[in-house]
């Protein structure tokens, strides 16, 4: 278990982070901005959500960001 929501928010971040460097293309400044945009507002969700639990564990908390990341992608403009 995680006992500590930082130290959970903090490995989704390196994890995510290091993702996103090996995907990494040549893109344009604005798409570049909407999806920095995205990974944060993604973050904070995943912080809300492992903020209101006193203990987290790491499955857990894997599923969550798997369920958040999910739920984005079915968002269409």
């Amino acid at each position: 278990r995680i006992s500590n929501a930082s130290n959970v928010w903090h490995f989704f971040k390196v994890k995510i982070m290091s993702q996103t460097v090996v995907n990494v293309q040549k893109q344009s400044p604005a798409e570049e901005i909407r999806r920095e945009n995205l990974y944060h507002t993604k973050l904070q969700c995943l912080a809300e959500v492992l903020g209101r639990q006193s203990f987290v564990d790491k499955n857990d908390a894997e599923r969550s960001a798997e369920a958040i990341n999910a739920a984005f992608d079915k968002i269409t403009f």
